[in-house]
């Protein structure tokens, strides 16, 4: 038998009231107070405590009825509006920021409710109830009002049971991802420890090859649409959002500096350091924001350099706004072993990464599984 009932007919809802909010005076660092969890601490329906804001007891004791216990739900009602997770573990004693809401005494099964939150129908209601203000917020008093689908505490047990197995599963996949990738930094570590070994030479990467960059593009110059992707800091690695001429491309790629397939492609300002493979399709990169070392293997190949720059700790200057300048660039000293050397060294790495990139997409299948029959399992109208 299923019952609709409000959400704030099963559960109580709690935030933290406005004249008890707390100040950059109220804050103090770990170890000296309790945490005020945000929604930067939600991660995939579970918390991260890596960096938290810690607050004082005094203000922590102020509000008792937020005080996070394991088993409550945590959910956000302005900003990331919906994003959810529920309380497995805590280090300390906990609370919340004015951007979440706690819910707790929950009336029915907590891992069902849990469930329901995060699926697409409620997360559209509430999304929906928030509007689309620069700063989309709900109230406590209509995130009350959804109403929730509660089938007999028998479904709602066979309902977590599944979901709770493809959960496993997944966190299971997250797991051994994390532990191949400390693997694999581990042994790129040591196989590009390479400085005073036989036959290795210490070079700067000018002398490996000239820094270029793409000749600048004026923003009137590029479109929403278009038929060229053009790249700049904030979409680098990514999904361009903006776009160049064919005719414009075609003319400056055949005048001035260009990528080879193969180059990597490193950011000089935002995330510096970032690299990408170029693949040699079509597409036009930033000026001076992203740059690239001119490379004809001779001395290095790319597919060493590629490994050889996440071990970088990049040199930069500037004020306010750090970037990486073609004269840092171009000192960097690296360590260059032979030819064979470095392609022995490549096919090892290559390894890791490939069986690190097989269960990242065993996790993105297994993710989309647990969706797909959450939705099912959650759909009772």
């Amino acid at each position: 038998m299923l019952e609709w009932k409000k959400l704030g007919d099963i559960c109580e809802i709690k935030g933290r009231i406005g004249f008890r909010g707390y100040t950059r005076d109220d804050q103090v660092n770990k170890g000296e107070g309790a945490i005020s969890l945000s929604p930067g601490n939600i991660d995939n329906g579970s918390m991260n405590y890596d960096s938290c804001t810690y607050i004082t007891w005094e203000k922590y004791e102020e509000s008792p009825e937020i005080m996070v216990n394991v088993g409550d739900i945590i959910l956000c009602k302005t900003a990331s509006v919906g994003k959810v997770a529920r309380i497995h573990y805590l280090p300390q004693k906990a609370t919340i920021n004015p951007q979440l809401v706690l819910i707790k005494n929950i009336k029915t099964n907590p891992q069902y409710l849990f469930y329901v939150l995060g699926d697409n129908l409620f997360q559209a209601k509430i999304k929906g109830l928030a509007g689309v203000g620069s700063v989309p917020n709900v109230s406590q008093a209509k995130l009350a009002s959804i109403p929730i689908p509660i089938p007999s505490s028998v479904e709602q047990t066979r309902i977590v049971g599944i979901l709770d197995t493809f959960t496993a599963s997944v966190e299971n996949l997250k797991q051994q991802i994390a532990e191949r990738r400390k693997q694999y930094e581990y042994y790129r570590d040591q196989l590009l420890d390479l400085e005073g070994k036989e036959g290795v030479e210490m070079k700067t990467l000018g002398e490996i090859g000239e820094v270029c960059m793409c000749k600048r593009i004026m923003k009137e110059q590029t479109s929403e649409k278009g038929d060229v992707p053009f790249f700049k800091i904030g979409t680098f690695g990514g999904i361009a959002d903006a776009y160049i001429s064919r005719k414009l491309y075609e003319e400056y790629k055949s005048k001035y500096s260009f990528p080879r397939k193969g180059e990597i492609l490193l950011s000089a300002s935002g995330t510096i350091g970032r690299k990408v493979v170029y693949n040699g399709e079509d597409a036009y990169f930033q000026d001076s924001n992203i740059v690239w070392i001119s490379n004809d293997e001779k001395q290095v190949t790319n597919a060493f350099l590629y490994y050889v720059y996440s071990t970088i700790d990049w040199k930069v200057d500037g004020g306010t706004i750090k970037r990486l300048y073609n004269y840092n660039l171009k000192s960097t000293i690296i360590s260059v072993p032979s030819l064979q050397e470095q392609s022995h060294i490549v096919s090892i790495l290559d390894t890791f990464e490939a069986s690190i990139a097989n269960l990242e997409a065993q996790l993105k299948e297994r993710e989309k599984q647990y969706e797909y029959y959450r939705n099912i399992l959650l759909t009772f109208e």
